[in-house]
């Protein structure tokens, strides 16, 4: 079982995010987990100064209840934020909190925690958290500088369709796959025939897409994808490739022809 900390980041002690954040308690305490709610907007929280003196790994120089709500952290196995959805971000409160994570930036990305973001609005409209997912989607890997990509065949592509026909925002897609975490902290799928967990060295951005440099550190592959030196036998393995422009699956996996046969073929 785990032990839990919850950042509550409303000024409103009585809104709805306080209320959310009490239902997830409840719910975390009745399968047995332990949890302690820490009121962010209520605490004595200075904002971050930017001056390093901390060396990222604290203490930080500012006397005030962070120190204590660092402890606990460091002491959890999952980080959980609440927030009410202030200008389509986060609350300045809570904001204030994560600033000062500065101080102990090194030893939250070690432990590898489990974290969840709890937000509540005053609408439904599809669009309404979508600043918010998108500042803080690839926020973990941006952090951790690691991901793992996990190949999709065809016995996999049912579920995995389906992971991009649903929000995260309604719908927990965590569930999707059984997964195990590698020792870098990044789940490797069971079902997936070959994983690589990878080192993020740079990103490239562009309007609306983040891409991923990477080098890989490891490469999980199962059995039956693999010949007999050990080598990735694309024949069995046939990824699933996408195709963005027509949004298509396409099949890999049939032999064309050998390299450089054609050009001697055509220039015979």
């Amino acid at each position: 079982m785990m032990q839990i900390i919850v950042l509550t980041g409303s000024p409103n002690r009585k809104g709805s995010t306080n209320l959310l954040a009490d239902c997830f308690r409840q719910g975390a305490q009745e399968a047995g987990h332990t949890v302690e709610l820490i009121d962010t907007a209520h605490a004595n929280i200075h904002p971050c100064t930017g001056c390093i003196r901390c060396g990222y790994q604290g203490p930080c120089v500012q006397k005030d209840d962070v120190e204590d709500i660092r402890r606990k952290i460091l002491q959890a196995d999952m980080l959980v934020f609440a927030t009410p959805l202030y200008y389509y971000g986060m609350s300045a409160q809570l904001k204030t909190m994560i600033d000062r994570f500065c101080a102990f930036n090194g030893s939250i990305q070690h432990k590898h925690m489990k974290s969840a973001l709890l937000a509540v609005a005053w609408n439904s409209d599809d669009w309404t958290f979508t600043a918010l997912e998108a500042h803080y989607t690839n926020q973990g890997i941006k952090e951790t500088r690691k991901l793992s990509i996990n190949i999709v065949d065809e016995d996999m592509l049912a579920k995995a369709d389906r992971a991009g026909c649903v929000s995260g925002n309604k719908v927990d897609k965590s569930t999707l796959f059984d997964y195990t975490l590698d020792d870098a902290g990044v789940p490797v799928i069971t079902q997936s025939p070959v994983t690589m967990v990878c080192s993020v060295e740079d990103i490239y951005r562009t309007k609306g897409f983040e891409s991923f440099i990477c080098t890989i550190d490891a490469t999980y592959a199962q059995e039956k994808v693999l010949d007999e030196a050990g080598k990735l036998d694309y024949h069995s393995l046939k990824p699933v490739l996408f195709e963005m422009p027509t949004y298509a699956y396409l099949k890999t996996g049939d032999v064309i022809g050998k390299c450089m046969s054609f050009g001697k073929e055509s220039q015979d």
